[in-house]
């Protein structure tokens, strides 16, 4: 399935003399906080934001692979739903 999510590597960007996080893909920026209470807890959501399509990738090639290995079953109807929760369609 087609996704909408924004083409490209998408990139932590840590400033943290200003206690300022962003995640960029190329130059369209997907994610910035610039009011940290929690810098270590605000530097890790920026690092799972930014690995968010890669994992996504991930999920579904696993899927499809488990799917033709093994069947449908369970497991396959909650890997489908997360990647449904990921696309918005839920």
């Amino acid at each position: 399935m087609e996704t909408k999510f924004t083409k490209g590597e998408w990139e932590p960007v840590i400033y943290s003399g200003e206690h300022k996080v962003e995640v960029w893909a190329g130059d369209d920026q997907i994610y910035a906080n610039g009011s940290v209470t929690n810098k270590e807890e605000e530097f890790a959501n920026a690092y799972l934001i930014a690995s968010a399509p890669e994992m996504y990738k991930e999920i579904q090639d696993m899927s499809s692979w488990l799917r033709t290995q093994i069947g449908m079953g369970d497991w396959h109807k909650d890997l489908e739903k997360l990647l449904k929760k990921a696309r918005g369609e839920l």
